[in-house]
């Protein structure tokens, strides 16, 4: 159903889903990666170069924190609008379920405002 809405619409949507991208799309997104998702960032996540300049530095002060990253693995909780949702599906996009639908009516209800101030 929202994967097959029409753009602007008056009814919008907010999914919240868990999905991935299938391995034959890795070399086809590898260059410029879509779908970025807040991640913390442990040295399981290091490629070998950085975990040894990390060990190499000081191990001790390496700091999980949180950073906007591109990846193509698994996304768990992962909030998005569905316009967005249906163009990453034509990318390769993979959804394996919708938990929550956030689903509201959009108006131009601020243009009799937006007008009456653009005139003054």
């Amino acid at each position: 159903m929202v994967l097959k809405a029409k753009p602007y619409i008056s009814r919008e949507y907010f999914l919240n889903i868990k999905a991935y991208f299938s391995l034959k799309t890795h070399n086809y997104l590898r260059d410029l990666l879509p779908a970025m998702e807040n991640v913390a960032i442990g040295k399981n996540w290091l490629n070998p170069y950085n975990e040894e300049l990390v060990n190499n530095l000081d191990g001790r002060c390496f700091f999980i924190i949180k950073k906007l990253v591109p990846h193509l693995s698994l996304r768990k909780d992962y909030v998005i609008y569905y316009q967005e949702l249906q163009y990453y599906v034509k990318l390769g996009m993979v959804v394996d379920e919708i938990t929550e639908i956030l689903s509201f009516n959009q108006t131009n209800w601020l243009a009799p405002y937006i007008a009456f101030n653009t005139e003054k």
